[in-house]
């Protein structure tokens, strides 16, 4: 994180996911338990929800077979439910990708880096166009 901006010493990323994700409640965002601060006041930690794999990895390595179309659909019902949710409380997330889902024991898809999300209002702001991924930057 040392690259990010920091805002008294604390990431903005990390700013803006803390903030996310302690407004938008849903059954596929996932989950803050709690916030703990360890030994020193700039060790702070976010307690999530466990989920076992992201969609990526899964998607990879793990899988000995294609998703069933059955499955398939429930996993983009579940993220359209949450872009839903995350747009009905003026939120955008911005990296939405297979690594930033992660699937649950229960095959629950849960939708969760939220370091470049942003919220929103009325009137709408201008933000930067060119938020990317490094990895999915176009040369």
């Amino acid at each position: 994180m040392s690259g990010d901006l920091c805002k008294e010493g604390f990431p903005v990323t990390a700013l803006r996911e803390t903030n996310a994700l302690l407004q938008l409640r849903h059954p596929n965002i996932i989950h803050v338990r709690e916030m703990v601060v360890g030994s020193s006041s700039d060790k702070i930690y976010m307690v999530m929800e466990y989920a076992e794999n992201d969609l990526r990895t899964l998607m990879q390595k793990k899988m000995k077979h294609t998703f069933l179309q059955s499955e398939v659909k429930t996993i983009l019902q579940s993220l359209l439910s949450a872009v839903a949710y995350m747009h009905a409380n003026w939120f955008i997330h911005r990296d939405l990708k297979t690594a930033n889902l992660l699937y649950d024991k229960n095959g629950v898809v849960k939708v969760c880096d939220f370091g470049l999300a942003r919220q929103y209002g009325d009137p709408t702001r201008k933000y930067t166009p060119l938020v990317v991924t490094l990895w999915y930057r176009a040369p």
